[in-house]
């Protein structure tokens, strides 16, 4: 056979893939390029030939080998490497895999045993390896050079087996992950002897699993290596939740986790691991989850690796225990649930919310969850709730079995329960125990149903009961217990209240249950209550049930209660409660047992029920509304009987109200009452007797007067009546009239009336219900008792029916019917006989009892004329109303209606006025007391003789002393209530006069009456005082408050002495600035119509020993001055004597508790200002002070104070001169603080909005709110009462009820809403917008905005510019800030005017200082020697020597005066932004607004106060009209004329405006406003006093310059003087804010002799701070709240330090004088000069602390060669503070150096300004306490470096400084540091550069500012040309800057 081999040559490009792996396998792994069997490096041609030629080859080999081959292999085992959920196999991709880090493979063993044989041969094997997951049998990606093993030679010829052992490396190639199982898969291979390829065997084995944990990051990742999963199986750890248990509501899920972590170079760190749970049920619904759903899970500190060779990775393993809440309930029954949980870990080590999904770690398989919802559900249905479950409960067999598919809601599951306890459902607090073992049925709503269950007993709380109740009548249930039948009980039922019961009536005592025996064994329903009817028995014959309401017993059985709440008994017989105690006492009155036969008679309005003999045989009751037993459904048979009432009564034993039947009784019961038709029959006769006398509290028992009349019941019945009384119509045996008010023994009547022959008696019943009687239940028995009886109803007090006396009533009731004609006699007052008057029908009508007559007695018509006590009267009406002979106490009132005349006090014979009156009241002697008004009568009526008027609002007849009430029969005096004005009094005024027959009023009445003639005013009365400006169509005057100390009174007309115009008057204190209150006595007219009627002010006199302010019953009389035996009369008296002491007003003042002041003060009426005699000296701490009061009005007080030494000899001119200075400086001080114009207005309003003025704000706000609510109140009040109570069905107390009543509807929406009427803004709404509720001027911020206005332009007068109008008047000028800091505009122009002490730009000279200083002096002078300030000053042309020195003077304060300028332009420009910021509404605009808007729970306060204040008014208005206590129901007639619209509105006024006050809103206003301008007010005031004391130290100095010569002449002529003379003067002048001294003043100069040896200019001063109303003593160390604090400075300014001898005055210095110049004199400008001070402080009135200061102020001295320029030192030591402070200067040749140091505790900025001013300009507020030690030194470097000695062709000087502070107040930390650099060059050019800085240490480091000073002159100056700049520079966390 021949073969034919054919070979084609293929391109290699096209080669299968396979082939194309044949050939790299072949050339590289069989024939390597080295074997030499082919070039190394064959072109790709050779390469294409060779397998051309050999592969076909190759392919027939291999093909036959393959196919020869079988599998020598007999077993194969894998050895996977160690790794499980808790100790996982670690691979690390980072690992280099050499070793020890060959973890970047997963290792395994294959042990491999092959069958050998004689055939075999040595054979290469291996093994190649696969990686799978936990189960399938895909590979996962390996790396492939690491998935074949090395290869093995085996022998396999001979016998037996042999065995070899294969190493696998896998690398994977893809993320294993972490926790995931894999499982390594081994083939063995072979290679074929005639192969070059391994080929598998087919025999494999996979390994078993192992856990791995894969780090495929490397080192240098940005992401963290770190792993979390589970390291063990999660399981659900509790499978039950309990809805009603918060710690047992919800499932948990259990997950054992273990955290990988391998970050070399990396750090612990602390991660976040999040856990998500999800649920779903076995339909795949997801069920949503209320908590638990999402976990974060903190894990601290969780290292980057563990270090070791090689190093490992950290682990940490942890278990985590996830609850899950789902948001509804689960169904335990038809659903099983899955639960899942997802992990997510942090890998990011810098963003803690970047989390890597580690997906579901837990995948739980379906499982049921037992979801109880906490009921539990008995047999029965009652309920219960678990509390807890204290076993493990699981789900147990079905039911039914299978289940419904269906009806799931039927299915359930049965488990066993063990409970803690549980509460039953529907009752409160009723627990049960622990149970075991409860077999339950588990329903898919959650709910447990009890299929067996122990008894188990339940437990109600304490104080509570298990009960049901059914008709308002309660069952208990009692000894509750759980069985498995259910919840079951003993029922008892509750009587109702007024039923008792007992079983042994006999053994009780009386002694009754409330509780009928118990129903055993009652099971209840799902309400906890029974259903159907309760049936007891009732064991022995003696048992009873007690009806109160009758009362009466009945004899009980058997019982039953329907659910409808009615009780049944069984009843055979029934007894009255009272039968055997009325048996007893009849028994002992036979017996001979009492001591009198009246002690029998026990009087009772139910003795009617003794005779009751037999019932229906059944007795029901039910409860009524009020939870009452009513009885029904008895019938009650009676014998014959009688009753003794004790009301009406008659005493015991008396022959009287015997009411007596003699045949029998039938009476039947329904719901609680008898029912009409029940009727005694057989009634007999019987007497009725009353009371005719008067019987009045406090006045003597009068005789008894009883009147008898017999009666015959018509028809022989008592009815009875529905309440158990009895009522017949009775004929009276004679005719019978009516009389009481017996006056005296004779028969004798005030009121009598005509005979009747027939009445209606009437007593009333024993039984009555609080809900019908309306009234409380203590007042329950009297509305029975006074009940009436109209037909077969009750008519009870306080109701309609009963006021308009409908029915009849307890006793003989008497009716005047149609055509009767029946009169009536009265006989009041002091008449001495009666008159009749016919009785009006069907209206005149009374009842009579032992207590007297009542009733109306009503007269057709009225005399028209009568005389009464001396008084005219008419009467129009005369209706009256009586209760028991008196027409007091009657609920409608009596209408006695007429008028009554009065006459003309001086003109007797003349009426004054006629006043018409309704409603007055007789007493029972026929007393007149008080009426009404009568409204068609309320015009005023006239007062002649005080020329004034009254509106009367009531009259009442007072009896005069002694006073016998009602007692008495003797005179009595007219009594009024007012209302009148006055003169100078704006509010109307209230109160009582009374007048006398003769016209007169009286004096002072007792209290007791009501009536003290004298009127009331308000708290404070306010009196125009003196104009204050205004216009003349607009003026505005000052107002005087006075605080009454009395009520207002008129005058005794009839007096001896009293003047011919009556007056009125009344004691006060008068409220003045400064001074304590003045005691007054305020006297003026009653004519309120007159303008021009003055008021005077009188001192008030002492009369044994009583005063007005001592008093209130002062001057009871009503004179209105002083006795006669005072030897005054009333004009002396009102205007007294300024030369005399007597009746003087005294001014009283303590000035800083030091020095006591008095002032005799004289009024004017014409000006309505007081003025004030000389005082003599009074000494005050060092100096003898003087003082003056020039003015003393309402807000004005001007006093002037003087000092002088005591040991000055005589005064000269040159003294004359310099007082006269002082008064000049003080009038015009006083003019500058007081007011000259707009200057004072500035400083004045500037400092009303410091001080505490905004009470005049609050006062026109209140007024307003008045004007729009207040006012309107009286007529909407009205009109509500009017609708409700006089035409309505209400009572005053239930329309003022503050809950419901319908005045509280008004109230509110005047107050709270809505607003009515024309009230448009309640309350509230306006008090919402209380800053901006005024309109116009009154506006808060326009106030603010025009005193800020007033103050910049008293800065622009002072020290600046400021524009005129044509009359040459002040403007104010708007400013604004630019960005530079200026202000715009300019003022210029020719209405430009230039301040005090501001410079002309033309002159450069301060020019109205110096014209002022010029007057000051020429008019100190005395009038003839005035004409020498000419020869001093030029008038005109050449300057004189004083022109001179004058000027010099100004140049030498130009510094000062500078300072002071630059200080006021400060103030100036906050106040500009502060203004302007208020006319914005902006800033401080906006800080005030805050303050109000943030008000709002203080609003409510001032709302609540306003509505109190109106109830409570109400009702002392309505007791005051019916005079005491209103009962239920009454009504008030006239309520609304007790009192006047302005009297209700005034008091809500004064009620708002002292709730605003109080609140703290306008202190909170107060503070805002101290706050921003408390500082700026000080330094305008302390700036004006610089300027006046600078000024007036020129002016002195002037006068005493070029007068003293002159009068050293003219005392040549006087002769010898003492060798030493001295002179001093002081002036002064009192800060005065309100009523305090707030700064007291005194710039002295003293002269110690003269010719001058020492002169001294000094100043003291005294302030005084009230820590909480001042700022300035809340800054610093804070004084306590409301501490008072005095501080005294002393203080010599700018004085020499050395002086010269005195020398006899020479022609020169009298030339000088004279004006010319004195060529001798020689001006010493380096004297050395100083200011020295020292300064107290009391608290108390005790010091507490002192300290000094002392500063060079000009010159310089030396030592050796140190010359000390600068001296400067501070010292304290007190109780707040306690420092050391100086300063020094110093020079020594050109080296110059300075420093400062302070230590200790300082209040104020200025110890330390005195050490270095900068550094206290960044410190803040004081206090300080610490300590500051800096210092610099200059040194001239061109000496010192170059040797060059200092002069002005060269130098150049070096310094720098620095200083270090710490102040423990913070802690503040700081430092400065100063740099500079100065010289000079060719005596023409100088410059110099500083470096200033101060800094404080912050957090961040220092931060310094500070400036750098840059400047030059080129040239001989003033020649020279300048060159000045600065500019600051900061340094602030490491950065410069420069502005």
């Amino acid at each position: 056979m021949k073969t034919e081999l054919r070979l084609s040559v293929p391109s290699f490009s096209r080669m299968p893939a396979l082939l194309r792996g044949f050939e790299r396998k072949f050339f590289h792994e069989v024939h390597p390029p080295s074997a030499g069997w082919l070039p190394a490096h064959p072109s790709s041609m050779m390469k294409t030939l060779a397998l051309s030629l050999l592969l076909p080859v190759c392919l027939l080999m291999f093909t036959q080998s393959a196919l020869a081959q079988t599998s020598p292999v007999i077993s194969i085992t894998v050895t996977p490497p160690a790794g499980t959920a808790a100790a996982p196999l670690f691979v690390i991709d980072s690992d280099s895999g050499t070793a020890p880090q060959t973890r970047n493979t997963i290792p395994a063993t294959v042990t491999v045993t092959f069958q050998r044989s004689s055939t075999g041969a040595t054979t290469s094997f291996r093994i190649q390896g696969d990686l799978l997951p936990a189960s399938g049998t895909t590979a996962l990606g390996v790396d492939s050079t690491t998935r074949n093993s090395a290869s093995q030679k085996v022998d396999l010829k001979g016998t037996g087996t042999v065995t070899h052992t294969f190493t696998l490396n896998l690398k994977p190639t893809v993320a294993l992950g972490a926790g995931a199982t894999h499982r390594v898969r081994a083939n063995v291979q072979q290679l074929p002897s005639n192969s070059f390829v391994f080929s598998n065997t087919g025999a494999s084995s996979t390994s078993a699993g192992f856990t791995v944990v894969h780090f495929r990051d490397s080192t240098t990742s940005t992401n963290l290596n770190v792993h979390a999963h589970l390291s063990a199986a999660a399981t659900i750890s509790k499978g039950f939740a309990l809805v009603t248990n918060t710690a047992q509501d919800d499932f948990t899920v259990s997950l054992p986790l273990l955290i990988t972590r391998y970050d070399l170079g990396d750090v612990a760190r602390t991660l976040n691991l999040r856990t998500l749970v999800t649920l779903e049920d076995d339909l795949g619904a997801s069920i949503a989850l209320a908590s638990g759903a999402e976990v974060q899970t903190t894990l601290t500190s969780l290292s980057a690796f563990n270090s070791g060779t090689p190093n490992t990775p950290a682990t940490r393993s942890l278990t985590l225990t996830r609850s899950f809440l789902p948001s509804a309930p689960l169904d335990s029954v038809n659903r099983t649930y899955r639960v899942r949980v997802r992990v997510e870990i942090q890998e990011d080590a810098f963003n803690t919310t970047a989390l890597r999904d580690l997906g579901n770690l837990v995948n739980l398989s379906s499982q049921r969850l037992l979801h109880f919802n906490g009921t539990l559900r008995f047999a029965g249905g009652a309920q219960a709730s678990m509390t807890s479950i204290s076993n493990t409960p699981t789900a147990g067999a079905f039911e039914p079995n299978p289940p419904s598919k269906v009806s799931l809601a039927t299915n359930r599951v049965r488990t066993v329960l063990s409970l803690s306890g549980g509460a039953l459902t529907g009752q409160a607090g009723m627990t049960f125990g622990s149970i075991t073992n409860l077999d339950a049925r588990l329903a898919p709503d959650g709910t447990a149903e009890v299929v067996t269950i122990p008894v188990t007993n339940v437990k109600p709380p304490p104080g509570t009961e298990l009960s049901g109740t059914f008709g308002r009548i309660k069952v208990s249930y009692a000894s509750p217990c759980l069985t498995s039948a259910g919840l079951v009980v003993d029922a008892v039922i509750n009587l109702p209240q007024g039923l008792g019961f007992t079983g042994g009536r006999a053994t009780s005592r009386n002694k009754l249950l409330r509780l009928l025996p118990a129903v055993a064994a009652v099971t209840l329903g799902s309400e906890l209550r029974h259903t159907g009817t309760l049936n007891g028995s009732i064991t022995g014959a003696d048992a009873w049930v007690f009806d109160e309401a009758r009362p009466l017993w009945f004899r009980v059985t058997s019982f039953s209660f329907a659910t409808n709440g009615e009780l049944s008994f069984a009843n055979p017989a029934a007894e009255w409660a009272h039968k055997n105690a009325f048996t007893q006492l009849n028994n002992q009155q036979t017996g001979g047992q009492h001591q009198a036969a009246a002690m029998a008679d026990r009087l009772t309005n139910d003795g009617w029920l003794k005779s009751v003999e037999a019932t229906s045989g059944t007795v029901a009751f039910t409860a009524a509304t009020d939870g009452t037993a009513r009885t029904t459904g008895v019938k009650l048979t009676l014998g014959k009987g009688e009753v003794r009432p004790h009301f009406p009564s008659a005493p015991a034993g008396s022959p009287d109200l015997r009411l007596l039947w003699t045949v029998s009784g039938n009476v039947e019961i329904e719901n609680g009452k008898i029912k009409a038709g029940s009727t005694l029959t057989g009634a007999q006769s019987f007497t009725v007797a009353h009371e005719s006398a008067c019987e009045k509290e406090g006045c003597p028992e009068p005789e008894q007067s009883l009147r008898t009349v017999i009666c015959t019941p018509q028809g022989g019945v008592f009815q009875l009546t529905p309440d158990g009384g009895l009522e017949c119509v009775a004929n009276l045996g004679t005719s019978f009239a009516l009389a009481w008010d017996r006056r005296g023994s004779a028969e004798a009547f005030s009121h009598q009336t005509g005979k009747f022959s027939a009445a209606s008696f009437f007593m009333p019943g024993h039984q009555g219900y609080v809900a019908e009687t309306r009234l409380a239940d203590a007042r329950a028995p009297g509305a029975l008792l006074n009940a009436g009886l109209a037909g077969q109803t009750l008519v009870y007090p306080q109701t309609r029916a009963y006021l308009e006396g409908q029915g009849l009533y307890a006793g003989l009731n008497f009716t005047v019917s149609s055509g009767a004609q029946v009169e009536g006699e009265i006989r009041i007052a002091d008449m001495k006989s009666g008159i009749l008057l016919p009785l009006r029908t069907n209206v005149s009508k009374y009842y009579a009892r032992r207590s007297g007559v009542s009733g109306r007695h009503v007269a057709q018509a009225a005399p028209d004329a009568l005389t009464l006590y001396g008084y005219p009267f008419g009467f129009t009406k005369m209706e009256m109303a009586f209760l028991s002979n008196s027409m007091d106490g009657v609920a409608e009132p009596s209408r006695v209606n007429g008028e009554v005349q009065v006459p003309k006090v001086k003109q007797q014979t003349e009426t004054e006025f006629t006043q018409k009156f309704t409603g007055l009241k007789i007493a029972c002697l026929g007393a007149l007391g008080g009426a009404e008004i009568d409204p068609t009568d309320t015009a005023p009526k006239p007062l002649s003789y005080w020329n004034g008027s009254i509106s009367p609002k009531a009259i009442q007849f007072v009896p005069e002393p002694p006073l016998l009430g009602d007692c008495g029969s003797g005179n009595r005096l007219l009594a009024m209530l007012v209302e009148s004005s006055v003169a100078n009094i704006e509010e109307p005024l209230f109160g009582s006069l009374v007048f006398r027959n003769t016209g007169n009023l009286t004096g002072l009445q007792p209290a007791s009456l009501g009536m003290d003639g004298r009127l009331g005013l308000p708290g404070v009365v306010k009196m125009r005082g003196p104009r204050k400006g205004g216009s003349d169509a607009e003026p505005e005057f000052e107002t005087y408050e006075m605080w009454p100390m009395s009520k207002l009174y008129f005058n005794d007309a009839l007096d001896a002495r009293a003047p011919d115009t009556g007056f009125v008057t009344f004691g006060a204190l008068c409220n003045v600035p400064f001074y304590e209150d003045l005691e007054v006595q305020v006297i003026t007219s009653a004519n309120s119509a007159s303008t021009l009627a003055p008021f005077h002010l009188a001192s008030g006199w002492s009369e044994n020993g009583l005063t007005y302010s001592n008093s209130l019953f002062f001057d009871s009389a009503h004179r209105g001055f002083p006795p006669a035996d005072q030897n005054v009369t009333f004009l002396q008296y009102r205007n007294p004597d300024p030369n005399s002491a007597n009746f003087r007003i005294v001014a009283k003042q303590s000035i800083f508790g030091i020095l006591d002041i008095k002032d005799k003060l004289t009024w004017n009426a014409v000006t309505r200002d007081f003025s004030a005699d000389p005082v003599p000296k009074e000494n005050l701490l060092v100096l003898s002070l003087e003082h003056e009061l020039l003015y003393l009005s309402a807000e004005r007080a001007e006093l002037t104070f003087g000092a002088q030494f005591a040991d000055l000899k005589h005064l000269n001119l040159a003294n004359a001169a310099v007082e006269g200075v002082e008064r000049l400086h003080n009038t015009a001080h006083a003019r500058v603080n007081q007011g000259a114009r707009r200057l004072r207005r500035g400083i004045d309003r500037l400092d009303d909005l410091v001080e505490d003025r905004l009470d005049e704000w609050i006062e026109d706000y209140s007024e307003a709110v008045t004007t729009a609510i207040f006012n309107k109140l009286h007529k909407a009040f009205e009109d509500s009462y009017n609708a409700n109570v006089i035409n309505g069905p209400l009572g005053y107390p239930e329309w003022v009820d503050r809950q419901n009543g319908k005045l509280k509807d008004v109230v509110e929406k005047a107050l709270e809403t809505g607003g009515i009427e024309e009230i448009t803004a309640p309350l509230r709404e306006s008090l919402g917008d209380l800053a901006n509720n005024l309109e116009g001027t009154n506006d808060l911020l326009s106030d603010i905005q025009d005193a800020l206005d007033q103050a910049i332009l008293t800065l622009d007068i002072v020290a600046g510019g400021f524009l005129v109008d044509g009359q040459d008047n002040p403007l104010n000028t708007v400013f604004t800030r630019q960005p530079d800091g200026s202000l715009s505009p300019t003022i210029e122009g020719e209405n430009a005017r230039l301040g005090v002490i501001s410079d002309n730009p033309e002159t450069g000279q301060r020019e109205i200082a110096s014209n002022l200083v010029r007057e000051f002096v020429k008019a100190s002078l005395p009038p003839n020697l005035a004409n020498l300030a000419d020869s001093i000053f030029a008038r005109s042309g050449a300057k004189t020597a004083a022109d001179e020195a004058l000027n010099e003077l100004m140049a030498e304060a130009d510094p000062a005066l500078d300072s002071i300028t630059g200080t006021l332009q400060q103030v100036k420009i906050v106040l500009v932004d502060t203004r302007n910021q208020v006319a914005a509404a902006q800033g401080f605009g906006e800080e005030i607004q805050r303050v109000v808007e943030a008000s709002g729970e203080r609003l409510d306060d001032i709302v609540a106060e306003v509505r109190e204040t109106i109830f409570s008014f109400m009702d002392e208005a309505a007791e005051r009209a019916v005079g005491g206590p209103l009962d239920a129901g009454q009504k008030v007639i006239g309520l609304f004329q007790e009192f006047s619209e302005k009297t209700l509105s005034d008091l809500l006024k004064a009620t708002l405006r002292d709730a605003l006050m109080e609140s703290g809103i306008v202190q909170d206003i107060q503070h805002l406003l101290r706050q921003r301008l408390a500082e700026l007010r000080h330094h305008l005031h302390d700036a004006i006093d610089q300027i006046y004391a600078r000024l007036s130290k020129i002016t002195k100095k002037i006068a005493k310059k070029f007068l003293a010569p002159i009068d050293e002449q003219v005392n040549k002529i006087l002769g010898d003087l003492p060798d030493v003379l001295g002179a001093g003067s002081v002036d002064g002048y009192a800060d005065i804010a309100g009523d305090t001294l707030r700064r007291l003043r005194l710039d002295a100069k003293v002269e110690l002799s003269l010719p001058e040896k020492m002169q001294l200019e000094a100043f003291f001063e005294m302030s005084c701070f009230d820590s909480s109303t001042d700022l300035e003593a809340t800054q610093g160390c804070p004084a306590a709240n409301g501490e008072k604090t005095v501080e005294v400075r002393v203080a010599a300014l700018d004085i020499p330090l050395s002086w010269t001898p005195s020398v006899e005055p020479s022609a020169d210095t009298v030339a000088e004088a004279a004006g010319g110049a004195n060529p001798n004199a020689e001006e010493n400008n380096d004297e050395l000069r100083a200011s020295l001070g020292i300064w107290f402080g009391f608290a108390g009135g005790e010091p507490n602390s002192i300290g000094g200061s002392f500063e060079m102020t000009s010159g310089e001295f030396d030592f050796e060669s140190v010359v000390v320029s600068d001296v400067r030192a501070a010292v304290a030591i007190g109780f707040e503070q306690a420092y050391l402070a100086a300063g020094v200067r110093v020079k020594v040749s050109e080296y110059q150096g300075s420093g400062g140091v302070f230590f200790g505790r300082t209040c104020s900025i200025e110890p330390l300004r005195l050490v270095d001013p900068d550094a206290a300009a960044v410190l803040g507020d004081p206090p300080f306490t610490g300590a500051y030690v800096a210092g610099e030194v200059w040194v001239p470097i061109s000496e010192v470096a170059f040797g060059v000695p200092a002069t002005c062709m060269f130098t150049v000087s070096a310094g720098v400084g620095a200083g270090v502070f710490y102040f423990a107040d913070g802690p503040v930390f700081g430092g400065r540091l100063d740099l500079g650099i100065s010289g000079e060059a060719l005596c023409a050019v100088t410059f110099s550069a500083d470096l200033g800085m101060v800094g404080v240490l912050t957090p961040t480091g220092f931060n310094y500012r500070g400036v750098v000073t840059v400047s030059a002159r080129v040239g001989p100056c003033p020649l020279c040309a300048p060159f000045d700049r600065s500019f600051p520079v900061n340094y602030k966390d490491g950065n410069w800057s420069f502005e």
